[in-house]
Formats: C-alpha cells, sequence, structure tokens
C-alpha cells in the first residue's frame, strides 16, 4: 500500500482574532456564512498582512488540487493509495479512497469547512483527527519508509526513487501543500530520506502526478 500525505498543508479556519476585521465581516456577508469560514488569501490578503508563518499560510486551493490528482488516479482507484491532508496545525485529515471530491473550488472549501468544524464530513469518508504525532501513526501502520520529495533533497531521477522493490512494503511519500519555504522540523525529524526530482520547485500537485504515474508505471496499470 502507498501513503500519500499532503503534510504542512495550507488548510484552516479563519482564526478567531481575524473574524472581525472588514474583509472577513464582508465574506461572511457576501456567502452567508457563520464564523466557520476557510483562511483564503484571495479574500483575506488584508487581513493576513500580520499573521504568524503568512506565507505558509491561506491558500486551499494547493490542497485542493492535490487531492483531485490523488484521489482521482487510478492507483486510488485500485485501491493501492490512502490520501492523508496534513495540517500547520497538527490535524490529520484521513479520505476514504471511495472520496470523490467537488471539482468546483467553492464547493470544495464548504466542504473542508465542515470538516474542520465537525471533525468529519457528513457522509463520513473524510475524518479528522487533532495533535497527531505522525511519527507514531506511520509506526501503526507499519511503514518503515517515509520519504520526503522536496527541493532541498538529494537529486534523483523517480526510477531511482520508485522501483518494483520499493513497492514491495508499505511506504510513505510525503509531499509539501504549502506555497511558500520548506517542510516544518516535526516532518523533517520522521523522514527517511528527503529527495528531489526536479533541478527547481515545482507545484505540489506536479510533484503528487509525477510520483503516482511512477507508481502506477511500476503496477503496471497503463
Amino acid at each position: 500500500m502507498i501513503h500519500l500525505l499532503f503534510a504542512d498543508s495550507s488548510l484552516e479556519l479563519v482564526p478567531e482574532n481575524l473574524l472581525g476585521h472588514p474583509a472577513v465581516k464582508k465574506y461572511a456577508k457576501r456567502y452567508n456564512k457563520g464564523k466557520d469560514i476557510l483562511l483564503d488569501d484571495s479574500y483575506f490578503h488584508s487581513a493576513m498582512r500580520n499573521m504568524e508563518d503568512r506565507e505558509r499560510r491561506g491558500r486551499p486551493d494547493i490542497v485542493h488540487f492535490c487531492l483531485l490528482s490523488a484521489l482521482g488516479s487510478p492507483l486510488c482507484q485500485e485501491g493501492k493509495l490512502k490520501v492523508y491532508v496534513h495540517t500547520l496545525h497538527n490535524q490529520l485529515l484521513k479520505f476514504k479512497s471511495v472520496t470523490r471530491l467537488p471539482r468546483n473550488y467553492d464547493r470544495f472549501k464548504g466542504l473542508m469547512e465542515e470538516v474542520l468544524r465537525d471533525g468529519m464530513s457528513k457522509n463520513e469518508l473524510i475524518v479528522m483527527e487533532d495533535d497527531i504525532d505522525l511519527k507514531e501513526f506511520f509506526t501503526k501502520i507499519n511503514c518503515k519508509t517515509i520519504i520526503g520529495f522536496s527541493v532541498e533533497g538529494e537529486k534523483k531521477r523517480l526510477s531511482e526513487i520508485i522501483f518494483p522493490e520499493l513497492l514491495k512494503e508499505d511506504v510513505a511519500l510525503i509531499i509539501g501543500a504549502f506555497p511558500r519555504g520548506h517542510f516544518s522540523e516535526d516532518i523533517i525529524n520522521i523522514l527517511a530520506k528527503k529527495l528531489s526530482i526536479y533541478s527547481n520547485s515545482l507545484d505540489a500537485w506536479i510533484v503528487t502526478s509525477r510520483v503516482l504515474g511512477r507508481i502506477e508505471a511500476v503496477y503496471g496499470l497503463f
């Protein structure tokens, strides 16, 4: 089984101290929202100006693109892929392989607001855990090999990273789903390897599609 984790993901509700900001109040009124609003830099840029780690937050669109690529892949449809989202606030969202996300971005945001508020989606295809210990989590699911993809990592061809022998046991692959910067120390500390598949930085969903495509080729799905 392949376990794919989107780490340090830019996915969170608007913090309470920003709910009174004019930009947030205007958005809430326009879209008939309560206090559970997904933080989105496209709408709340002015409200987020002085936030801690501001450059890594407010980009749920990255998570949306990554999840569409992963959950819609042949690997997932064949039941060989489990998908997770880890947030900057150390929450873990688990997606059942049959989950079909809304293609529409606004509907996706509504779904994520529901999960972050209630701890699961109404159909229970997505569940969330708070204060997750990722090292313990991967130990429980018997993942001995944890590979992180980062532009800072050792440069290797995908064929050198993903090969038949590797896929004989459960393996965890970690891709950062944030707009700028690098993995947090918590993520770096659990990695067995930190690797790069290209000389320059790539969007997270591009890395996702390339890595999953290579795994599908090894499995002979194409």
